[in-house]
This record gives C-alpha cells, sequence and structure tokens, in this order.
C-alpha cells in the first residue's frame, strides 16, 4: 500500500511541523465574477481521543507551498546538532553529504515533473542511489528546512 505522508507549517500553532495527509481544499464556485478565493491547504490527521470515544479527524491549516512529501528514506544524522536519531527526509529539505571523494555538497530536496524523481539539486537523486560515489541515507546530514531560511551554499 502506497503511505503518502506530509508535513507543513501550521498557521495557528506553536508547533514547527505537522504531519499527516495533504489536503487542497478548493473555494466555493463562482457563478458571475472572478475567483477571488484561493484554495487552501491543510494537514489532515487523527485527533486526540478519549478512552472509547471515537477519535476525530483534524484538518490544520497550514502556509500555502509549506507542505512536503516524505521520501520514504530516512537519515541517521543529527539536526541542527541535537541527538543524533533516525530522521524522515521530507521534499524541501536541505541536506548535505559526502562523496567518496571527499566533496561535500549541500542541495535542497525538489520534485522534478519532467524526470518524476527528486532532485538534489541538479544531482538525479535516483541516480545518486545507484552511483558508487556515497552510500544514502548513511552519510545524508539533514541541515534544516528552505521554509526555515536554510540556505544552500554551493
Amino acid at each position: 500500500m502506497n503511505k503518502n505522508y506530509y508535513r507543513g507549517k501550521p498557521l495557528n500553532s506553536k508547533e514547527p511541523w505537522v504531519y499527516g495527509a495533504y489536503y487542497e481544499h478548493q473555494p466555493p464556485l463562482v457563478c458571475i465574477g472572478e475567483q477571488k478565493e484561493k484554495p487552501k491547504s491543510y494537514i489532515v490527521r487523527t485527533a486526540f481521543g478519549d478512552w472509547n470515544m471515537p477519535r476525530q479527524v483534524e484538518h490544520v491549516p497550514i502556509e500555502e507551498g509549506s507542505q512536503g512529501q516524505y521520501l520514504g528514506i530516512n537519515a541517521k544524522w543529527s539536526y541542527r546538532g541535537e541527538k543524533e536519531e533516525d530522521l524522515m527526509i521530507f521534499e524541501g529539505d536541505i541536506v548535505e553529504f559526502a562523496s567518496t571523494e571527499g566533496e561535500t555538497y549541500r542541495k535542497e530536496i525538489i520534485w522534478d515533473d519532467r524526470s518524476l524523481c527528486y532532485l538534489l539539486g541538479n544531482f538525479s537523486y535516483e541516480k545518486l542511489f545507484e552511483s558508487q560515489y556515497f552510500n544514502p541515507p548513511n552519510n545524508f546530514r539533514i541541515i534544516g528546512s528552505a521554509l526555515e531560511g536554510v540556505k544552500i551554499s554551493e
């Protein structure tokens, strides 16, 4: 089963990210005139539940364009110098990695519609996994996210 898992920056929350399914709600249809309302983006997740009571579905509004899909791989590195853990890599993350020749790269994970795969800057993401240059995700380090203002120094 394909499980699409996303994260997004919430509009009205102190949480840095919310996780769940992505949903884009379309504005009402306009009969006369121009559509002025934009679609709204949400992360849908299971809400808190009480004992023996049904759990509600929570729709968390997120910043437009802040959603990023989970790639299905994890990086065993520290995030912002914190304790090393198993971190999920999402679209929009800035990752740093080293080649076997010792070169260090810092790239943003982006989706490319033409090649239907994730890219690391100008590198093809899938081709990197098949190359001899490095063995992801063991030498990936997540630096942060482009949405958090983390810069890519080329």
